[in-house]
């Protein structure tokens, strides 16, 4: 007995373990089908593309847009970035690839008839030496530093070229929002000033009842008393205008003399939402199959 419990232990301890780890994997979930709902959704959406804000319609706002991607520094030092970050995984990229180096050597002599060199057969004659070598080399890469290197590098590249574009978008944010207040700006004016000018033809009738005997002075004086604020609010509100272009101008990287030129906005804020009417949350809607 104690024999054949020995053996099994001798057998057991040959045993191999190595496909007993769990097979089974996490499917990716870039594979699965998200099923008809969600894809529909998908379609219904408008999502905004890159150039957003023109589906408000308005060319002047595309104009500045365009002004400040070309002439702003902070993007201009953004691509110049990007350029260099890219130019740095080329290098280290290169380190992977075969390198083949050349030489071409062309020599021309002549060899004089004097008293030094002698007579000679080559007296007074021209002679050309020319050699050429090329030669092929490429480093293995036995521990992956070259290749981990080139990774690097790229993934740099790759994240400054999104700082870039988070640059441009917070200026073409900033330059939609700006020019939308401004819009907004306009929209408060034409109220004040027709309500300002209400007033006024209030006054008017509040003096014409009191030179007919029909009114009082305080019913001219009830007229004239708020005058005063909606020509402040008015004044407020220019000053506002005449910021929000100062505002555009410096974004797109002008003087405020060019913010002067600047035309009341006529965006079409009518346009679709960009968000798909419907968005099925159950996960019964995902075909995992």
């Amino acid at each position: 007995m104690p024999a054949a419990l020995a053996g099994l232990v001798i057998i057991a301890g040959y045993a191999s373990i190595g496909k007993i780890a769990p097979q089974d994997k996490i499917s990716d979930p870039a594979v699965l089908d998200v099923g008809s709902a969600i894809r529909d959704a998908n379609n219904d959406a408008h999502w905004p593309d890159a150039r957003w804000w023109q589906a408000y319609n308005d060319p002047q706002v595309n104009q500045w847009i365009d002004t400040a991607n070309q002439g702003s520094p902070i993007l201009a030092i953004a691509q110049a970035r990007v350029r260099e970050a890219l130019s740095m995984a080329g290098v280290a990229r290169s380190a992977l690839a075969p390198h083949v180096n050349g030489n071409l050597s062309v020599e021309r002599e002549q060899w004089p008839d004097n008293e030094f060199y002698g007579p000679g057969p080559l007296g007074n004659q021209n002679t050309w030496n020319n050699t050429g070598t090329i030669g092929l080399d490429y480093r293995l890469d036995l521990w992956g530093k070259d290749r981990n290197s080139a990774k690097r590098a790229l993934d740099v590249a790759h994240a400054t070229a999104a700082d870039a574009r988070a640059a441009q978008l917070e200026l073409d944010t900033n330059i939609v929002r700006t020019y939308i207040g401004m819009s907004r700006d306009y929209a408060l004016l034409d109220i004040a000033q027709s309500t300002f000018g209400e007033q006024q033809q209030i006054l008017a009738l509040a003096q014409r009842r009191l030179a007919g005997g029909l009114g009082t002075q305080l019913d001219v004086s009830q007229a004239q008393t708020p005058l005063p604020e909606y020509e402040r609010q008015i004044e407020s509100i220019q000053e506002s205008i005449a910021l929000e272009k100062n505002q555009l101008a410096s974004l797109a990287g002008k003087g405020p003399g060019s913010g002067q030129s600047i035309a009341r906005p006529t965006l079409a804020l009518d346009g679709p939402d960009g968000l798909p009417t419907a968005l099925p949350l159950n996960s019964s809607a995902i075909d995992r199959t």
